[in-house]
């Protein structure tokens, strides 16, 4: 059993986490303290683009203002702790704007709590799989690649005529990238 995580949230409120487990609990500190967190966390997971959400229609910049809530945009909708369906749930914060990771890390100077990545780490794995139980397309995962494919692709270079240097881990990518080599 894992250890339970204490996480700070907004007005003082300390919520208990269980890693991994998205309850009560879970969904207050990622939606009142620490959704720039797990939006971020997200963000570095996936290479989804991050944005803030505002319940004010005026704001036309992050500089303006805080977010009122951060997330994630998947090719399917904004993603939060609850995974898809943050439109819905936030009707009214329909004032969306990209932001960026060094928005993201200044909002501790702007009234945010100290996000707390490591927390936030632990639950992306939770949400994902929310967001695919939701009918979310999944990001791309870098296909593994096996250990004969890379022999083949470097005895492959060795024989070529024109090569006088040792094979490289760049060697590798630019075959992939020429289709000779297949990943597996």
């Amino acid at each position: 059993m894992q250890n339970n995580i204490r996480v700070e949230g907004v007005w003082g409120r300390v919520f208990v986490l269980t890693p991994g487990v998205i309850d009560n609990q879970a969904k207050g500190a990622f939606t009142q303290g620490q959704c720039h967190a797990l939006a971020l966390a997200l963000h570095e997971a996936t290479g989804w683009p991050l944005r803030g959400m505002y319940s004010s229609p005026y704001i036309k910049d992050v500089e303006e203002d805080t977010p009122n809530h951060c997330v994630v945009e998947s090719p399917d909708g904004l993603v939060d702790i609850e995974g898809l369906g943050v439109e819905q749930r936030l009707d009214g914060w329909d004032n969306v704007l990209p932001i960026n990771k060094e928005d993201v890390l200044d909002f501790e100077n702007r009234d945010y709590v100290t996000p707390n990545m490591e927390a936030a780490k632990l639950f992306v794995k939770a949400v994902l799989n929310r967001v695919k139980k939701q009918g979310g397309i999944m990001p791309k995962a870098k296909p593994a690649v096996s250990k004969k494919t890379k022999r083949n692709a470097k005895k492959k270079f060795n024989k070529a005529p024109h090569n006088t240097r040792p094979f490289t881990a760049n060697d590798y990518e630019n075959l992939k990238k020429e289709n000779t080599v297949a990943a597996v």
